[in-house]
């Protein structure tokens, strides 16, 4: 399996979230491994990650809840000092699966959706007595910072990776005209697309209406605004009324409304794309 889809959680999930983790505590338990207690997670303590937006789950083509994950911007000061609080990060918790390798999907999902934040560091702090766990994450690519002892606290084996390029590469073929221009005056041209990850948009009537990643072609500029109701994404050449609706992107979430940006797509497919203020 690997048609997995990944949202943020809503309240609705909050059960289905509690479960799976419990049921990873349960199997961990059942294997002797040192981790989570049984029946560790409560919908009181889950609760406040959802609506603060920090939870994800990751689903199926049938639907069914594969994996979840936690990230955020708070660092517990049991274990990172104030010199690595200082350093942006997302830290990743609260991880578990029940479909084999959704896990690893959702940490390399994790990766590249930090990444396209900006952030160049994602940061997590292990159960400090599971080895197996520790291996897991170096195997991955993960380093191994130290293991903090502190009293009262099981966790503090801490591990940190850069984020992965917030681009995927997709090679196609563009129509090349504005949609003013005549229809006898089209051409097709090879084009390749940068798919900028979290950013999910749609266009306007007739113009690919559905849901879809938003991307831009290489060394191309596109401009980013808020319209009073919502950000906007326009095209070169192609006037403000035929600009493509965000229906999601985080990395706008802690942007000005008042601020034009660009969306700049680099000249070489093994750079990123960036978003700046105009």
């Amino acid at each position: 399996m690997t048609g997995w889809i990944i949202r943020a959680a809503t309240e609705n999930d909050l059960t289905a979230v509690v479960e799976l983790l419990n049921e990873v505590a349960d199997d961990l338990a059942a294997r002797g491994i040192s981790q989570w207690s049984p029946g560790w997670m409560s919908g009181h303590r889950m609760l406040p990650m959802i609506q603060q937006g920090e939870t994800w789950v990751a689903h199926d083509a049938d639907g069914q809840l594969a994996a979840t994950v936690s990230l955020s911007t708070a660092a517990d000061s049991d274990f990172w000092s104030a010199e690595e609080q200082a350093t942006p990060a997302l830290y990743l918790n609260k991880l578990a699966s029940r479909q084999s390798g959704a896990g690893a999907w959702a940490i390399e999902w994790a990766l590249r959706y930090a990444g396209a934040l900006g952030y160049p560091v994602v940061r997590l702090d292990a159960w400090a007595s599971n080895e197996q766990l520790h291996e897991y994450y170096r195997r991955r690519g993960w380093t191994h910072l130290r293991t903090m002892r502190v009293p009262g606290r099981n966790s503090g084996a801490l591990f940190e990776i850069a984020t992965r390029k917030p681009t995927m590469i997709i090679e196609t073929t563009t129509n090349v005209h504005s949609p003013d221009s005549p229809r006898a005056g089209l051409t097709t041209r090879p084009e390749v697309l940068l798919e900028v990850t979290g950013a999910v948009v749609k266009g306007v009537a007739p113009f690919m209406t559905d849901e879809h990643q938003l991307s831009v072609p290489l060394g191309v500029v596109r401009p980013v605004w808020h319209d009073g109701t919502t950000w906007r994404v326009g095209n070169p050449g192609w006037g403000d009324d035929y600009a493509e609706y965000v229906v999601r992107w985080p990395a706008l979430d802690a942007l000005s409304t008042d601020t034009r940006y660009s969306l700049v797509a680099p000249k070489a497919e093994d750079q990123d794309v960036t978003l700046i203020p105009a």
